[in-house]
């Protein structure tokens, strides 16, 4: 499973839809439209911009440290917090990704 959030600080109240894939693979789509307080509490739009996926098949490590989320509109990527990358590479079931630079995202709590 793939979780975290994703907020369009230039359209805070729209939901962003995300990509997730390994190398030129998509693997699927995720809209960032479920709730957390915490995003809500932080200002960014009404909370809704939180997502989970699940792939529905485990990934080798090489494929773990491949996998990335990015924005379906232009494709940027997301980043993903040290905190998470260590837990992908220790072969945790959840990766947390952070947003791209121009979307706001919290380190995975």
């Amino acid at each position: 499973m793939i979780e975290g959030w994703a907020v369009d600080l230039a359209n805070p109240e729209l939901p962003v839809l995300l990509e997730v894939a390994l190398g030129n693979e998509q693997l699927g789509t995720v809209l960032a439209a479920d709730y957390r307080h915490d995003l809500f509490m932080a200002g960014l739009g009404r909370g809704y911009a939180s997502y989970s996926v699940h792939l529905g098949r485990r990934f080798t490590l090489d494929e773990r440290i491949r996998l990335v989320v990015r924005r379906a509109a232009d494709g940027i990527q997301a980043g993903m917090s040290p905190d998470a990358q260590a837990r992908a590479i220790a072969g945790s079931a959840t990766a947390v990704c952070s947003a791209p630079a121009d979307l706001a995202s919290p380190v995975a709590a």
